[in-house]
């Protein structure tokens, strides 16, 4: 039997816009499998990227429980919740987020400066990481010295750091040609097919054809969840 990673129970989310109240999340309710490769797509208002920050700890939902690696991420504050998120979860998003003054090398070190994790064991797993998305021959240029597909590979290598419990990728394709896209969905497929779980937030079908599982949502719903 393969085992929960994720476990979401009657989720919600509520905001209050002036004297309205907007329901982003409605009651969702499922689980992802250690090793699985799903897609959350829907168009804009959908409630995709308020799902995304829920799942990555970077929001907290109005009401409902969330399970991640068997904690309850509810039951924790703010400092416990950033130790989570550096432990737990790799981030890939499509701004790359990478620091501008720091080498590729640098950072994909970075995530494992906060885990204390020694410098000499630091920069040999940074340029193991880098080799598996083979950017390892950039790893002392910047960001802004790289294309978008190349700063990209460097920020999945940064997610990988501390060997996550799963990989929250928001758009990562959204500012790359459909070449580089392809290249970029190639390594996600790799790194599924060596037993990560990847969760991917995206718009497009065709990023979202490469996952073997894609939900749906709709105003806040689930409108479908289906293996593919």
């Amino acid at each position: 039997m393969r085992k929960e990673i994720i476990k979401l129970d009657s989720i919600s989310k509520e905001y209050c816009v002036g004297e309205f109240t907007v329901k982003a999340l409605q009651n969702l309710t499922f689980s992802i499998n250690r090793g699985e490769f799903v897609a959350i797509m829907g168009s804009s208002g959908s409630g995709k990227s308020t799902l995304m920050n829920i799942l990555g700890c970077l929001d907290s939902a109005s009401g409902g429980n969330y399970w991640l690696n068997g904690v309850n991420v509810l039951d924790y504050d703010d400092n416990a919740l950033s130790r989570l998120r550096n432990e737990e979860i790799g981030f890939v998003f499509q701004s790359f987020n990478l620091l501008p003054r720091l080498s590729a090398l640098e950072n994909v070190s970075l995530p494992m400066i906060y885990k204390g994790v020694r410098q000499k064991d630091r920069r040999r797993r940074a340029m193991d990481l880098l080799r598996k998305v083979s950017i390892e021959h950039r790893f002392n240029h910047r960001p802004n010295q790289m294309s978008g597909g190349q700063v990209q590979r460097v920020a999945i290598a940064r997610a990988l750091a501390n060997n996550p419990s799963i990989i929250l990728a928001d758009e990562p394709t959204g500012n790359l040609d459909s070449q580089t896209t392809k290249e970029i969905m190639g390594i996600f497929t790799r790194l599924h097919r060596e037993g990560n779980t990847i969760i991917i937030v995206t718009h497009d079908k065709f990023v979202a054809q490469f996952a073997k599982r894609i939900i749906k949502l709709r105003d806040g719903i689930i409108e479908s969840d289906l293996i593919v």
